[in-house]
Order: structure tokens, then sequence, then C-alpha cells
């Protein structure tokens, strides 16, 4: 039986901990040679890092509750408070957690059969008379409940399990993959992983990437624009089709892609195109991103 089905195997057992099928997975995203599986195995392995975005199924809602003190020593314990008023107040981003530990300790913490408890003392300084006329807030917990948990488990298992019959479907004898690679193995499973994991990418606005990439880009220079994004790594042709793209486009003042170089991008990484940049998806993203950015002189 060969890695693949062995991954398959474990993952209709419903006891069968995430940790150790995502290790297999791992070991099959090496002999593959898919970069963006790697990558997406190694952050549900060992955690997502500070920096950067995680996938959708991972940005989980909070729930809130607060101890408060007022007058005359009235007060006001372990008060519910709508995630919509905590939204009005400090902003969305306070409504919901990026999920970031690893898959593993995700199994440990659904052995205890409870959720997690953050504690949100900043946002209490931000909600001071705000939630209660004239009442002070003197704790401020967030909670992030068990099924949630179980949900980016079973996102996990559902993503793990689409590429395996993705690839057995893509790829000749995928099913008895062990030592072997296979001619243009990495492109289909980057296109796989691509469309199960990340979607169909038409839009990267939340794409986010640790990668730093040095870039010399004139304004409004199409020479230096090119030169760029082939010093970056591109290949010579998709280099010079990017370039066109961008300079097609007209900036939004928001910092991100146009519509054209969005769409070139969409088209080449659905197809499972290896444009010669390594670092993964996120890594293509942030070479174009900042080559637009400096060639219309916002960066």
């Amino acid at each position: 039986m060969g890695i693949l089905s062995d991954i398959q195997s474990e993952l209709v057992s419903s006891e069968a901990p995430i940790g150790p099928i995502l290790l297999k997975l791992r070991l099959l995203a090496s002999k593959l040679g898919s970069a963006p599986l790697a990558d997406w195995v190694k952050h549900e392995s060992e955690g997502y890092p500070p920096a950067g975005d995680v996938p959708d199924y991972r940005k989980l809602a909070i729930s809130f509750s607060g101890t408060f003190s007022g007058p005359y020593g009235s007060g006001i314990k372990n008060a519910p408070i709508p995630s919509f008023l905590i939204e009005k107040i400090a902003g969305k981003n306070w409504t919901t957690y990026k999920f970031r530990q690893s898959a593993s300790a995700i199994d440990s913490m659904l052995t205890s059969g409870k959720g997690v408890t953050l504690d949100l003392s900043n946002l209490a300084l931000l909600i001071q008379g705000e939630v209660y006329e004239d009442y002070a807030c003197n704790q401020l917990i967030g909670y992030i409940s068990h099924s949630s948990l179980v949900e980016v488990t079973n996102a996990i298992r559902n993503r793990i399990l689409e590429v395996t019959i993705g690839l057995e479907q893509e790829i000749p004898n995928a099913a008895e993959i062990e030592l072997a690679r296979f001619d243009k193995a990495p492109e289909l499973a980057t296109r796989i992983v691509n469309q199960t994991v990340y979607g169909n990418l038409t839009s990267f606005e939340n794409s986010g990437s640790n990668i730093q990439v040095e870039l010399s880009i004139s304004q409004g220079d199409r020479a230096s624009l090119l030169s760029a994004l082939k010093d970056a790594g591109l290949l010579e042709l998709y280099a010079s089709e990017l370039a066109d793209a961008i300079t097609s486009d007209t900036p939004d003042g928001k910092g991100t892609l146009g519509k054209r170089a969005t769409k070139w991008l969409g088209e080449k990484m659905s197809a499972g195109v290896d444009l010669g940049i390594k670092g993964g998806v996120a890594a293509v993203v942030n070479v174009a991103q900042a080559a637009a950015m400096q060639y219309w002189g916002l960066k």
C-alpha cells in the first residue's frame, strides 16, 4: 500500500489524530515536489507564523463576556457582550480569532472537551464606558467554543481527503507512490492544492507572506519592472506577460493588484504553471504586488 492510500485509510477513521496523518502527507508532498502542498502541510503540522494570514477555516468567531463595576459598589459579573457591539466599538478584527496552533495542539485541546479562553485585557481598555454607561470593565474574556475546534479539524481532514482524491484522479498510479516521482506531478499537485485549500485564486488581497523580496523599480519604467521580475526568479516569458498586465492596470489606491494582473495570476495558478519563483503561492503574489506598487510609485 502506498503513502496516499495509507493517508486515506487513516482519514476515514474518526479516532485517528490529525498530526500523524499530516506527517505522512508531508512526506508525500516531498516526493511529489509540490512547494504549495509542502508549505500548507508544514504550517498545519507546526503552526502558522505570527506574520501573514491563515486559511479561512482557521478564522474563528469569538464569544465575549465581561465583569463590570459601577457606582456605589454596584457590579455585573460574567455579562455576555454581543460581538456586534465589540465590532462597533473596537473594529472587526477583534471579533475573529486567527487560530495559528498546530493540528496536533488542536488534537490535544479536543481531548479536554473544552474550548479555548482568551485574555483580552487590551480590548478591555478600548471598551471602557462603552458597554454599560458609567461602568468600568474590570475583566474581559473571549471564548472559542469546543465545536469550533472540531470544525477546524474537520476542515483540515476534508482538505487532505480532497487533495489526495485529486492526486489519485490526476496522477497515474498516485495511489502507489512510494519512492518514485512522476512527470508533471509538481504542477498537478500545485494546481490541486491551490484549488482545494486556497480556492480558485481570483483574489489575492489576503494571501499574506513573510517572504521578503528586494526589488528596485523606477516609477513608470517597464524595462526596470521586467528586469526586477526576472531577477526575482520569474521565468522570462511569464515576467514579460506579468509586466504587460501590470503596466496595463490602473492602481485602485488600496495597495492591491489590478484586475489584469490578478486575472493573469489566477489563470497561471489554477493551471498549476511553474512560474519559476520558489516559495509557493504567497511568494509569487508577494513579488507581483511589490512590483506593481513600485512601478506605480506607491512604495
